[in-house]
């Protein structure tokens, strides 16, 4: 009997929290006010995405702060390598930066990258898109 008063005594009350959340929300919806906007027409015309230039990709060995040691660099890593180096000043990061002719895929550039790890002078290469 006991058992049973309590049991009626929490069922009431999580009635009663249950009507008080009601309450809440409802009192809540009636304040809160949805912006009304417009539906605009779809473009009759189908979009058309642009074209551009296939996109090459680029093993970047080293980017350095002066020319000269950027070359000095080239130099040492002549014995290593059977690709001609680049080097070109970079805008975008203000360095002078070594990289190796373009690849056409990625794929490509991931092989020449992934061996070139294996020696530890290049265990930074790392590929960047042809700007």
């Amino acid at each position: 009997m006991i058992l049973f008063a309590v049991f009626a005594a929490a069922c009431s009350s999580s009635q009663q929290s249950a009507e008080k959340i009601a309450e809440d929300t409802s009192a809540v919806q009636e304040t809160y006010t949805f912006d009304v906007v417009e539906d605009e027409p779809l473009p009759s015309e189908p979009v058309v995405a642009v074209t551009t230039e296939p996109v090459k990709y680029i093993v970047q060995l080293g980017a350095f702060t002066s020319e000269d040691r950027a070359k000095r660099f080239i130099e040492e890593s002549k014995s290593l390598l059977q690709d001609e180096l680049e080097l070109s000043f970079s805008e975008k990061v203000g360095l002078f930066v070594v990289q190796l002719p373009a690849f056409d895929t990625r794929e490509q550039a991931e092989i020449v990258r992934n061996g070139l790890w294996k020696i530890e002078k290049f265990k930074d290469a790392f590929i960047v898109p042809q700007e």
